[in-house]
């Protein structure tokens, strides 16, 4: 089962192990693959996606996307607004999305 996989299937576990095993030879890829693996342990109930799923909830960014669009769509549209005078608000809200 690839990593993305066991990722959206709520398997965080079986993702941890498989990070575990590994055995990289540069020690540059041994710190980033602990970190990943610490990520993963640290935020594993904020990814039970299957769960997230079952309550109807969203799950992805795409949501996220939308409402920062809108967001700067509709102030954007209010008179006086400019492109310009909208910039910070939308290095904002794609900051906060990302």
């Amino acid at each position: 089962m690839a990593a993305q996989d066991k990722l959206d299937n709520g398997r965080i576990e079986n993702l941890l192990t498989s990070l575990r095993a590994l055995r990289p030879a540069a020690p540059e890829v041994i710190e980033m693959v602990r970190t990943e693996a610490g990520y993963f342990e640290t935020n594993a109930e904020g990814m039970r996606y299957p769960e997230f799923r079952s309550r109807g909830l969203f799950v992805g960014t795409g949501v996220m996307e939308a409402g920062a669009r809108l967001s700067l769509a509709v102030v954007s549209s209010n008179p006086g607004c400019s492109g310009r005078s909208a910039e910070p608000m939308r290095s904002s809200l794609y900051a906060a999305a990302n």
